[in-house]
């Protein structure tokens, strides 16, 4: 009976702390907005092309003759260690790149030779002095998944064309595999 009882609590506790979190969203108070998917998926060793705008609250505009950064972070509460890209830093945590011109608002991003370890919920930020900001509530979860699939795909590839197109005069079938871009 003790069991079942601890069992109950920990559910309820569980769901207390999913709709706090859908709370704390709904009730979110943020100086930016992001227009950006919020949940992409991409395969392990592959690159993701975020689509990606942003806004300001009414009344806090950037400043167009400062210098402007974007920032993805993971962990927008602790600003500091879980800064994982800056623009406007050439040594960077994570292999991102901003594609998109900042001045015009457009903060699309690529990010390159995903592993499944980048699985996680990101943040975007803007730092144009003296306005900083992040997209508190919206969030982009990014799910990667590993290559089986692919893998698999692949080996069945070599194996029909090698049974299927091999010439007796070739000896050997040659194939080459990039890098995907999603």
């Amino acid at each position: 009976m003790h069991r079942e009882v601890s069992l109950h609590r920990d559910f309820f506790a569980v769901v207390n702390h999913a709709f706090a979190f859908t709370g704390a969203l709904a009730n979110c108070q943020s100086s930016l907005f992001v227009t950006a998917p919020k949940r992409m998926e991409a395969l392990s060793g592959s690159c993701l092309h975020i689509p990606c705008n942003f806004s300001t609250k009414p009344g806090e505009e950037l400043n167009s003759m400062r210098p402007i950064s974007g920032v993805w972070v993971i962990n927008p509460r602790t600003f500091g260690s879980d800064v994982i890209f800056n623009s406007s830093s050439t040594v960077n945590r994570y292999p991102l790149s901003l594609t998109g011109n900042l001045r015009q608002n457009d903060c699309t991003t690529l990010f390159s030779n995903l592993t499944r370890s980048y699985t996680n919920t990101y943040f975007f930020r803007i730092e144009n002095q003296p306005f900083r900001a992040s997209a508190f509530c919206d969030p982009l979860q990014i799910t990667v998944k590993g290559k089986k699939v692919f893998i698999f795909l692949k080996q069945f590839l070599i194996l029909f064309l090698q049974k299927h197109i091999y010439s007796p005069a070739s000896s050997s079938v040659r194939l080459y595999f990039g890098t995907s871009v999603l």
